[in-house]
């Protein structure tokens, strides 16, 4: 008898000898037979030689186990650049297709593969086993745009795409978001496709300042009638509500007035400021009488009114000033009030020439008794001491006596 060891599932071949005919235990008639038990077994042949003469031998078959060969888990799906764990068990030892020799292996395909191991045991059996990996593909994050720029307090959109969900560094859910940084900042979207597999794609927002808008003096008062100055600051360009586009306006406003710039810097950003103006009211001046006649010599009164200050031409800082012109004259007055508004008005003085008074003659002698003739002239009407009012009067007096004639001319003057 001989022995032969196999494992489980593999052949083994006796070969008989000896003799002219051959009859195995299996029923066989061959010299030589192929077996494959499951378990060990004895095989037995009948030898016969050309003389009809028979002996028997055996041969013994040891059927080691198999190992049970399994890969775990037997299929698994990853995304693209992932990597998967596959498990050998069963054996004592492991030959991979990638070549490698450790139960566990950890690999990162870029397709669907199928990994198969050879799982030897301590009776240095084999078999083998395999675990699949199926790739999905990872998908294509963008976000649009990938930069902007926005001015402080401004709004900036974003907006993923290449997925069916999406979740943003802020926990957005939805594909765009609106955000309003107030520096420059970088938001993270996570997009995961129909397979459960992400990618990230990020957007950045750069914020620019605002500009620091001033309008110098930020407010002032006029009196109705002058001009105010605007001056803007701290942009680049101006445009105001006036539509004029330079940093300093002149203004000349007739009621209280709010003036708006918008200021602009060299990244575009704008900010507003405003400068008021306030317009007081002018002083309503007046002189009365506007106008008035005097004789020459005689004085005349002009009293100023509407203010609470008054300036004449004549230096004079009284309301009412009295004058005594030789001739047509007009005075001036500039009348303040209480704003500091300041307004003018005039009244006129006409002077009027007074008649060349006389009498003739100027001295004369008389004899008691008689009477002696006193003629006025110069003048359009006359009034005599005597109370006489023609030019000419005729005296008798009894003593020296001195005769006094107002003379009156056409302008209602007197000497």
């Amino acid at each position: 008898p001989f022995t032969q060891t196999i494992c489980s599932g593999q052949s083994a071949t006796l070969t008989a000898s000896g003799g002219g005919t051959y009859l195995w235990s299996t029923g066989a008639t061959t010299a030589a037979i192929t077996v494959n038990p499951s378990s060990t077994t004895t095989y037995v042949v009948t030898v016969t030689g050309v003389n009809t003469c028979s002996a028997t031998a055996s041969g013994l078959v040891n059927v080691n186990t198999s190992p049970t060969a399994q890969v775990t888990p037997s299929t698994q799906t990853i995304c693209n650049g992932q990597s998967a764990t596959l498990t050998a068990s069963g054996g004592t030892s492991y030959s991979w297709n990638t070549s490698a020799t450790t139960a566990a292996i950890t690999i990162s395909p870029s397709a669907n593969t199928t990994y198969t191991v050879t799982v030897t045991n301590a009776a240095n059996c084999t078999a083998t086993a395999s675990g699949s990996v199926t790739v999905n593909s990872t998908p294509t994050a963008l976000v649009t745009p990938s930069t902007q720029s926005i001015c402080n307090g401004q709004n900036a959109t974003l907006t993923a795409s290449g997925g069916t969900s999406y979740l943003w560094s802020t926990t957005a859910t939805t594909a765009a978001i609106t955000v309003s940084p107030t520096s420059t900042t970088t938001y993270t979207v996570t997009v995961t496709n129909a397979s459960n597999c992400s990618a990230t794609a990020s957007g950045s927002v750069t914020v620019n300042a605002l500009p620091t808008a001033q309008v110098t003096p930020s407010s002032q008062s006029i009196c109705n009638g002058q001009n105010a100055t605007l001056t803007a600051s701290g942009g680049t360009s101006y445009v105001w509500n006036t539509s004029a586009s330079t940093a300093a306006i002149t203004v000349n406003p007739t009621t209280t007035t709010t003036y708006t710039v918008t200021v602009t810097n060299a990244n575009s950003c704008s900010a507003t400021a405003s400068g008021s103006v306030t317009v007081n009211s002018l002083p309503t001046a007046q002189v009365n009488p506007s106008t008035q006649t005097i004789c020459n010599g005689q004085s005349a009164t002009l009293t100023a009114s509407g203010g609470t200050s008054y300036l004449w031409n004549t230096t004079a800082t009284t309301a009412a000033i009295t004058v005594s012109p030789s001739a047509n004259t007009t005075y001036t007055v500039t009348v303040t009030n209480a704003a500091n508004c300041s307004a003018t008005a005039s009244g006129s003085v006409n002077v009027n020439a007074v008649p060349t008074a006389q009498v003739s003659p100027s001295s004369q002698t008389i004899c008691n008794g008689q009477s002696a003739t006193l003629t006025a002239s110069g003048g359009s009407s006359y009034l005599w001491n005597t109370t006489a009012t023609t030019a000419a009067i005729t005296v008798s007096p009894a003593a020296t006596t001195t005769y006094t004639v107002t003379v009156t001319n056409a302008a209602n003057c007197s000497a």
